[in-house]
């Protein structure tokens, strides 16, 4: 394997040449579905399980726009690099065959790293990528999606995103040296569903000029930076619990940024639960509790807030600005926030009384509907109980 990444792109250079034109021989001419197992040659035709290649690089320099490739269970050793892009109507996708119904390989597939530049609309789907200096790299390529996926065990970013546009969806991005999430450089990064935990720097880290980065119902914890550090930009979050991580919950801190925070629960970060010191921040219906330092803490810049519960934060719950419309300060009840469950309790005052979120967060943090009782819940989690939902009684008639 490559030792750094000069190292790394050197030897894809050299791979891709060397390979181009048996790539362009061996390319079927029409899209399709191909496999790839531990089993397999890579002078096969790879249309079939009997017939898979070995390696996802003979894939990755065989597959058109609408293409699928199969990969069955095993450890490929590989730096996975696209050779061609999809399209809009036709992505080139690449599914790992965990279940084993289309390879009849069962179990985990794991590869190094997954390397998309200039490619668009690639899909990564269920793969475990592990122990490489970064697990995925996409630059300069619209339409991407991850999905599925675990990224560990890196050196560096699990997931570096530069100029280009992507959604991780249902993914778990932890233990790696660096940020979980970098972005950078005007990307367009949709992250749903997804843990991101446990990364040796910031969960997420956004960083650039016209970046859009939008988080909804997931999980940012155990970072050991902010849980979610924006500079410049536009930041969107709703639904996310984000706790216990080693600074801020969430902090911008350069340029001018627009932030945007729905229905959040910021809780024991080691830090502030947000700091905010440039550009405007709305923050709604969110818990912001339990934090080791401050709460709310305005340094500099707009921040306008209303209808949250901030509570129990070590050294203040409000600095640089005070408690705003329908926000209140006493203990939101959490079942046990000291085992990470942050649901609440049917007595907890969080119930019902956020202001209207509708369009906005419309399900909560577990995809339950929102509002069950009269007006949404504060917090990432709408109560179960519904508290004050009135119950209709029913008269039992016997039929004979």
């Amino acid at each position: 394997m490559p030792r750094n990444w000069s190292e790394c792109w050197s030897f894809i250079g050299r791979w891709l040449v060397a390979a181009a034109f048996v790539a362009l021989v061996a390319t079927p001419a029409r899209a399709g579905s191909f496999y790839v197992r531990k089993t397999g040659n890579d002078s096969n035709a790879g249309t079939s399980p009997a017939a898979a290649w070995r390696t996802m690089l003979r894939a990755a320099l065989s597959l058109n726009a609408g293409d699928t490739v199969y990969v069955g269970a095993g450890t490929y050793n590989e730096i996975v690099t696209p050779f061609r892009p999809g399209t809009a109507a036709s992505p080139i996708k690449y599914i790992a065959d965990k279940s084993g119904a289309m390879t009849g390989d069962a179990g985990d597939v794991e590869i190094n790293s997954f390397v998309v530049v200039n490619r668009n609309y690639i899909h990564l789907v269920g793969f475990r990528v592990k122990n490489s200096q970064t697990g995925i790299v996409w630059v300069t390529s619209s339409g991407g999606l991850i999905d599925d996926c675990e990224v560990m065990n890196c050196s560096g970013v699990g997931l570096d995103v530069t100029s280009a546009e992507i959604a991780v969806t249902s993914s778990s991005i932890h233990s790696n040296g660096l940020e979980g999430i970098r972005c950078r450089l005007a990307s367009t990064v949709l992250v749903k569903q997804t843990a991101v935990k446990g990364n040796g720097a910031a969960g997420i880290f956004g960083d650039g000029q016209n970046i859009n980065l939008r988080v909804e119902r997931s999980l940012i914890a155990s970072n050991a930076g902010d849980g979610v550090h924006g500079e410049r930009g536009t930041f969107t979050l709703i639904n996310n619990l984000i706790y216990s991580n080693g600074n801020d919950g969430f902090e911008v801190a350069f340029g001018v940024p627009v932030v945007t925070i729905w229905n959040c629960t910021i809780a024991g970060n080691s830090v502030n639960g947000v700091r905010h010191q440039t550009g405007t921040m709305t923050l709604k219906n969110c818990i912001v509790a339990f934090n080791s330092v401050n709460g709310l803490n305005r340094q500099a810049g707009t921040m306008t807030h209303s209808h949250n519960l901030v509570f129990g934060n070590t050294t203040a719950d409000y600095v640089g600005t005070s408690a705003g419309t329908g926000e209140i300060s006493i203990d939101p009840s959490f079942i046990n926030r000291f085992a990470g469950d942050f649901h609440l309790n049917r007595r907890s005052p969080a119930i019902n009384v956020g202001t209207s979120a509708d369009g906005i967060a419309d399900v909560d943090f577990d995809g339950v509907a929102r509002p069950i009782g009269p007006v949404w819940d504060m917090g990432c989690y709408e109560s179960r109980s519904g508290r004050d939902v009135p119950v209709r009684v029913l008269k039992w008639t016997e039929v004979p």
